[in-house]
């Protein structure tokens, strides 16, 4: 969730080119609603997509993009708070990983 570029994992995910993840992105912050985008990777891929998967994917990108920034400045360890609104996701996340795993290394979740 932190060291993969998002877009090189959606697009791994749906099958298309990661340049259709960053134009969803671009859209995203510019405020378009999940319905809009929905339809922009309907138009551009023939896929269809849930407006709740296409939500997930905008926090994934979010805490990518925040994580990214202060791993460049060398930071390994930061308090969950940094990632504020999306600090229950990122918990979720881990701890759903660890609770489906056998092994008890957390940096293989990372």
């Amino acid at each position: 969730m932190f060291t993969e570029d998002t877009a090189i994992r959606f697009a791994r995910q749906y099958g298309v080119k990661p340049k259709v993840w960053n134009e969803i992105w671009k859209r995203a912050l510019n405020g378009y609603d999940y319905e809009s985008l929905c339809g922009y990777f309907l138009y551009k891929t023939g896929k269809k997509i849930d407006p709740t998967s296409l939500k997930r994917w905008i926090i994934k990108t979010d805490i990518y993009c925040r994580a990214n920034h202060i791993m460049l400045m060398g930071v390994r360890v930061v308090n969950s708070a940094y990632f504020g609104e999306h600090e229950d996701f990122i918990l979720k996340e881990i701890l759903r990983n660890m609770k489906s795993s056998t092994t008890q290394d957390s940096r293989i979740m990372v």
